[in-house]
């Protein structure tokens, strides 16, 4: 879990604590055809501040969860399928 808390100065100059939410992370793995993997990574990068509702493999035991997509990659590939990781910071 993250903490989101942060750090402010008061009238007198005393620091004072802003409790903010905490965010869980979820990570998906997602399989994606190697020849939309660039249209995958752009999309992603542009939906990086836009809440989405992202839906895992329910035979798979997923999850559903409303978040920011934070990180991706693409570590592992063959000719026709990269298996896309997603990293989501949960809404709460």
């Amino acid at each position: 879990m993250n903490e989101l808390s942060t750090k402010e100065r008061d009238q007198f100059g005393r620091f004072e604590i802003i409790p903010r939410d905490k965010a869980k992370l979820v990570s998906y793995e997602v399989a994606v055809q190697t020849r939309n993997n660039d249209y995958v990574a752009d999309f992603l990068e542009e939906v990086a501040d836009i809440p989405c509702i992202h839906i895992g493999d329910p035979s798979r035991g997923g999850a559903t969860t409303y978040g920011y997509p934070r990180d991706f990659g693409f570590p592992y590939e063959t000719r026709s399928i990269f298996k896309l990781f997603l990293e989501v910071e949960r809404v709460t």
